[in-house]
């Protein structure tokens, strides 16, 4: 169940449909809302504590306590006039260990015997024991330390997991919003465009009435008076699907009431190469993942050869039996695997070959990450100059345009002229703002894909 201050800022966002979202609200809004954000946020949650359990187990002894009540007959069989007895048996067991970082197992263990004999007597004995276990050839670890290193290393994995996730989600609503924008854009040129066909129009038909143009000249300007209106009602379905597609990624169901800020928020960047690749490679979530695998398949050839090699456990046991005699025992046990079935050779084949092809992908991975990145920031700059230029070109169109509307009501020039200056105009108004957008995209690829440092 969401919080009522999450609620109340929804509500307020979207109560009136004059309200606008900037790009910062819809960032901070999908990371709170969106469905996927939630659940990575539950998965990291059970990774933390599965590794605080394994922390707990490492640390901590394991105790158990059983008991049992076994019905003992004793006599002879077959039956003779020898006395039978039937004793009833309470046993009880507390058993304490626990398994150091370097392998060595400490145990204690205490028994409890309650003894009834028929009919009156009763009996209560003890015994006790204590176990000092210590590998000196067997080197992989414990389990529990194998586990710890799994849990932890499986911990940090689902961290950059959780950011690469909050990135892509990011990237998902920065682009939606971005092509909102430019949809935006290019309804309010469209407006411009009607308004001024409409003028053109207005005025041809005035001067066809009159007789100054023939009909084919007032055709013509017709005809691009409707194409200006089939634009803007093209532009305004695309508009409605991206607001729907915003909204839905957002968990927003008032799509209607969805409205962006109209500025078109240009601002160059340069990026570091150098630095941007060492950051992504350290925080890659692909890479990690990769390099998880890779230490598993490591670890299982390492345990493998362990389990075949010759193992020695160290021990000292001192214990107290129910006869109330002491024992003390202190010695060394030594012991290999001779035969299991015959499929070591092709176990450890298998895994020096998966470790082999996970250490081609996660080289050709780095490759491919260094390409890209060196590509995409070459083609940010080249957008950059393209924009330069395209902005140059509009205030070219922007002049001759105000010139030919000049010459156009003096009768210099005719419609069709003015029409072709105009539509010049616009488009290279309409590629401007294109390539705006289009370096905004290309940034947002970058900052959220990538790990990205700025030049300072």
């Amino acid at each position: 169940m969401k919080s009522f201050p999450g609620l109340f800022l929804l509500f307020f966002i979207f109560q009136s449909s004059a309200q606008t979202l900037t790009l910062q609200q819809i960032r901070k809004i999908v990371l709170k809302e969106n469905i996927d954000a939630v659940i990575a946020g539950n998965n990291l949650a059970i990774s933390y504590n599965n590794y605080l359990s394994s922390l707990r187990v490492f640390y901590l002894p394991e105790i158990s306590i059983s008991a049992s009540s076994p019905l003992v007959y004793q006599g002879t069989f077959p039956l003779t006039n020898q006395k039978r007895r039937t004793n009833h048996n309470l046993l009880g067991t507390l058993l304490i260990e626990e398994k150091l970082p370097w392998n060595m197992v400490i145990s204690a263990e205490i028994n409890d015997r309650f003894v009834t004999y028929p009919p009156t007597n009763r009996t209560n004995q003890y015994s006790g024991k204590i176990t000092v276990k210590q590998p000196v050839l067997k080197n992989n670890g414990s389990d529990l330390r194998l586990a710890r290193d799994s849990a932890e290393k499986k911990y940090k994995l689902d961290i950059l997991k959780l950011a690469a996730g909050e990135k892509e989600l990011i990237y998902q609503a920065e682009t939606l919003y971005y092509d909102l924008l430019s949809i935006e854009s290019e309804i309010a040129l469209a407006v411009r465009r009607i308004e001024k066909s409409t003028v053109n129009r207005n005025e041809t038909e005035k001067k066809y009435q009159a007789g100054l143009i023939t009909e084919i000249t007032f055709l013509r300007i017709e005809q691009d008076y409707q194409k200006n209106l089939v634009n803007e009602l093209d532009l305004l379905r695309r508009q409605k699907e991206k607001k729907e597609a915003l909204a839905n990624l957002l968990n927003i169901r008032a799509a209607e009431n969805i409205n962006i800020e109209k500025t078109i928020q240009y601002e160059p960047v340069i990026f570091d190469y150098e630095t941007s690749l060492s950051k992504t490679l350290l925080n890659d979530q692909s890479l990690a993942d990769l390099e998880y695998k890779l230490w598993q398949e490591k670890r299982d050839i390492h345990n493998q050869l362990e389990n075949y090699r010759f193992n020695a456990d160290l021990f000292m046991i001192f214990e107290k039996k129910y006869t109330s005699d002491y024992e003390i025992r202190a010695g060394i046990d030594v012991f290999t695997p001779v035969f299991k079935r015959g499929n070591m050779p092709r176990l450890l084949e298998n895994h020096r070959l998966t470790v082999n092809t996970l250490s081609m992908q996660l080289s050709n991975k780095k490759q491919t990450i260094a390409q890209n990145l060196e590509r995409r920031i070459k083609n940010l700059s080249d957008l950059e100059k393209s924009i330069v230029l395209a902005r140059r070109n509009n205030e070219i169109a922007a002049k001759t345009y105000e010139i030919d509307n000049q010459r156009f009501e003096i009768g210099l020039i005719t419609a069709e002229t003015l029409i072709k200056t105009q539509e010049d105009y616009f488009e290279t108004e309409s590629r401007l703002l294109a390539k705006k957008i289009e370096y905004l995209k290309e940034r947002s690829y970058l900052e959220n894909k990538y790990w990205m440092a700025k030049s300072e």
